[in-house]
Order: structure tokens, then C-alpha cells, then sequence
């Protein structure tokens, strides 16, 4: 493992399971149980890279602080499934710059602001 990957996410939650389904249906995340952990679920991000658990020993980020970015194809697809899952757009696509692509956030059901970041076509 390379020095300074990062490798887990924490996401808080108030109710794990619905959160696990959340992030499940909107981003096709790998969901694992285990019964070591029944109250931990954990998942694998779509290029089983990152993975992280859905923890209620801590509480939704409501305001940005440390704000994870997740990929996608296209914005606008993305914010439709965030929304059919239960989310909810903060702050609409917008521009970062022409060689890096474009962003926005949305509002998970745990209450955790979390956003997207779409790469610009080549």
C-alpha cells in the first residue's frame, strides 16, 4: 500500500442500513456484512479502490469540513439516482475549471454533505 492512500471512509450515519442502501442503489457501491461487525456495514467503491464502513458512532457532517468527492460519469445522471435514493442537490453542477471538470454536492439521507465530481470529455 502506497504511503498517504487514503483507504477507509467513515460515513456517519443515523441508521446504517439505509444508508448502506443508499449509497448501493445510487453509485453501485459493494455492500458487505459481516457478523463480526452486524451494526458496521461496509462497502467497496465501484473501482474497488476505497472502502469504508457506515458508522452512528459519530454524526452527519451537515457543513462541509473535509469533503469527499465522488466520481461519475455525469453529473446529471448522478443527481437523478442520488435523488431516487433518498438525496437531495445542495449545490447545483457548476464549472471548476475546463481541464478539471465540473462539480456539486448533494445531501445524503444520514444528513452528510457529499459531492460529485465529473470529469471533462476529452
Amino acid at each position: 500500500m502506497a504511503r498517504g492512500a487514503i483507504r477507509w471512509i467513515d460515513i456517519p450515519s443515523t441508521d446504517v442500513k439505509a444508508s448502506a442502501k443508499f449509497y448501493e442503489q445510487a453509485f453501485g457501491w459493494k455492500i458487505t456484512r459481516s457478523d463480526k461487525w452486524p451494526s458496521y456495514p461496509m462497502f467497496m467503491d465501484s473501482d474497488d479502490k476505497v472502502g469504508g464502513g457506515f458508522t452512528t458512532d459519530n454524526e452527519p457532517s451537515e457543513e462541509p469540513g473535509i469533503v469527499v468527492f465522488i466520481s461519475v460519469d455525469s453529473i446529471e445522471d448522478a443527481l437523478k439516482d442520488v435523488e431516487a435514493a433518498g438525496g437531495v442537490m445542495v449545490h447545483k453542477k457548476s464549472l471548476i475549471h475546463e481541464a478539471v471538470g465540473w462539480w456539486a454536492r448533494f445531501r445524503d439521507p444520514s444528513g452528510n454533505v457529499v459531492a460529485l465530481w465529473e470529469r471533462p470529455k476529452q
